[in-house]
């Protein structure tokens, strides 16, 4: 098995494995699409047509180990994907290009996700001057700071 086929299989395992437990924080969104239109007087943001992104990011906690999960669905588009697990001076982060990332050690209470993604449908090897964008950025925490 080679490297791209052990990640998929690691997917595979932290999503079973957070589904039998329930998360101790859950965000769920619908990120609408927006046009960027690039022109001589800089960048013009348009809403754009589209199907929404569904965005979930969760937290799970097992003792000391927190796992922060972000899964991107509905859409097939790349980009930037962040996210960084936090609590009591520990910082953990993790980056990608697409719909699965996640983030696990351990982290003293309270722990939160932070998150932040920049994710496109469109062909990136086509030269246009406009590109449609799923943009998003959050926090979710165990509980109140």
């Amino acid at each position: 098995m080679g490297l791209r086929g052990a990640w998929g299989v690691g997917a595979v395992l932290a999503l079973a494995l957070s589904a039998c437990e329930a998360p101790v924080a859950l965000h769920q969104e619908e990120v609408p699409p927006r046009l960027h239109r690039f022109g001589p007087q800089g960048v013009e943001v348009l809403p754009a047509e589209g199907p929404p992104l569904r965005l979930t990011v969760a937290l799970h906690r097992r003792g000391q180990e927190v796992q922060a999960v972000l899964r991107s669905e509905g859409v097939r588009a790349e980009g930037v994907v962040l996210l960084l697990l936090e609590g009591n001076g520990v910082r953990l982060e993790e980056s990608g290009t697409g719909g699965f990332l996640q983030v696990r050690g351990a982290v003293p209470p309270p722990a939160c996700a932070h998150w932040t993604l920049a994710l496109s449908p469109d062909d990136p090897e086509e030269e246009t001057m406009e590109v449609r964008f799923y943009q998003a950025q959050g926090m979710l925490c165990e509980e109140e700071r």
